[in-house]
């Protein structure tokens, strides 16, 4: 046994002195809080933890603005005859989820092939550099053209839409 204390005194000593000092941060109180970790979570997070986020007046307006609908974009066909100017924003409109009317957008319009005719490449139409304005739009060629359009609301609700438009000779 005294081999015992001379090799592992000091451990034995420090886990009893351990084991006192942490009995009595447990113990300790403040108000209705008992022992140290308990009273430091509270300092440290306040009455956070009590807040219930569903009964603020902000949850019930995100709430609304989750299930807003999208805008409604409507196509309404003109005959279009190739290398004729159109206005293809007289083709479109849109209303928001309140029946109030929304700017539309033409993003690109494809020949059948996929390849835009409103755009050169990729980049132009990065930046919205567009060969035509699509208000006096001539289509090159008789054929079936995907028009791509989108529409957003002032709550920045978005709708996008692919309407084909066949282009004839007569």
């Amino acid at each position: 046994m005294l081999i015992l204390m001379r090799q592992h005194g000091r451990t034995i000593v420090f886990c009893i002195l351990s084991f006192l000092v942490l009995g009595a941060l447990g113990s300790v109180r403040s108000g209705t809080e008992e022992g140290f970790i308990e009273i430091a979570y509270r300092k440290a997070f306040g009455d956070s933890v009590k807040t219930d986020v569903a009964s603020y007046v902000d949850a019930e307006a995100v709430k609304a603005q989750a299930a807003r609908k999208k805008p409604v974009i409507t196509f309404t066909y003109v005959k279009t005859l190739p290398k004729k100017e159109v206005n293809i924003y007289q083709m479109f409109s849109a209303k928001d989820a309140d029946g109030n009317a929304v700017m539309v957008e033409i993003t690109d319009i494809l020949k059948r092939d996929g390849k835009s005719v409103l755009y050169r490449n990729e980049l132009e139409k990065k930046k919205k550099m567009p060969l035509y304005d699509t208000k006096k739009f001539p289509f090159p060629t008789v054929g079936v053209y995907s028009i791509l359009v989108k529409a957003v609301d002032r709550e920045k609700k978005t709708s996008y839409g692919q309407y084909k438009l066949p282009v004839t000779s007569k």
